[in-house]
């Protein structure tokens, strides 16, 4: 490869690298650009989010990158090379990070309190939804007591007997 006038050689392993790390920051974009145009398309964009959807591909190439290396730790043999992996399938996979990079970090969350302890919550901690899970409903609401049938007005009590009188 020659760049500014100088060769460089660049090994395959460090190019698949650089494919996964431009895939994942795409994907982000995406999902930046497409988030955007929707909030401000219905009026409702958050100035406070400007910075998110600025350092968004930064993360997401980031994150494409970790998975990249669990991914190639976990299910290809140490020995396997370059020819044995393909390009395509990273790419897709650091795309995919990239565009739905809150639920991937929520997939490796789950692989990391698998193999790992999971930690005790912070005093101030708020744990993030996991976006596959709805939250739980509220308990049903018992039914109405059935309605009373209406009722007759009762009637008077019967007269008492006149009292007897002795003689």
């Amino acid at each position: 490869m020659t760049a500014f006038g100088k060769k460089f050689e660049v090994y395959d392993e460090v190019r698949l690298l650089w494919i996964v790390i431009f895939a994942g920051g795409l994907g982000s974009l995406i999902h930046a650009l497409r988030s955007v145009y929707w909030y401000v398309g219905n009026r409702k964009l958050v100035w406070s989010w400007i910075g998110k959807y600025l350092m968004l591909p930064f993360a997401g190439s980031a994150l494409a990158v970790v998975f990249y290396l669990v991914i190639r730790g976990g299910f290809f043999s140490p020995q396997a090379g370059f020819g044995n992996t393909s390009p395509f399938g990273f790419a897709a996979m650091a795309a995919l990070v990239g565009l739905f990079s809150e639920q991937a970090v929520l997939k490796l969350q789950e692989i990391a309190e698998t193999v790992f302890t999971k930690p005790a919550p912070g005093a101030d901690s708020k744990p993030q939804q996991p976006a596959t899970k709805p939250k739980p409903e509220p308990p049903p609401q018992p039914p109405p007591p059935p309605a009373k049938p209406p009722t007759q007005p009762a009637s008077p009590p019967p007269a008492a007997p006149p009292p007897v009188r002795a003689p």
